[in-house]
């Protein structure tokens, strides 16, 4: 496994560790450890291009991620996802690693819509 997967795959088993140890309970966090991961994952793709347009978006993202970071079972619907992008890119499996970034994307957008439908209807109460 090359170098950068290597560091990327152990980032993932130390944040899942840390998630597993109680940093879900701060939502802070846990969107900066994700972040990072994002963030490494990108480099290992050694396109420059997505590395700047990752960098660009982000603080939007931080804080997108923060709002999520307090959803109910996060880990166990997101660390899945991130095991097997991790998993495939390691394996250069790049239809598999397309097909977990593709199924991430929507269960985070998934989370985002249930976490606006709940701040919708608290406002309304």
């Amino acid at each position: 496994m090359p170098y950068f997967l290597a560091k990327t795959a152990v980032f993932l088993i130390v944040y899942g560790a840390r998630c597993d140890a109680g940093i879900l309970g701060d939502p802070a966090k846990v969107a900066l450890k994700d972040s990072e991961f994002h963030r490494r994952l990108s480099e290992a793709t050694h396109n420059p291009l997505l590395v700047l347009l990752l960098d660009t978006i982000q603080q939007m993202m931080l804080e997108v991620r923060t709002l999520v970071s307090t959803e109910q079972k996060l880990f166990d619907r997101v660390m899945p996802m991130h095991r097997w992008i991790i998993e495939s890119v390691a394996a250069r499996n790049a239809a598999g690693a397309r097909k977990a970034m593709r199924e991430h994307v929507e269960i985070a957008l998934e989370i985002q819509r249930e976490l606006i439908e709940r701040q919708k209807s608290a406002d309304h109460r």
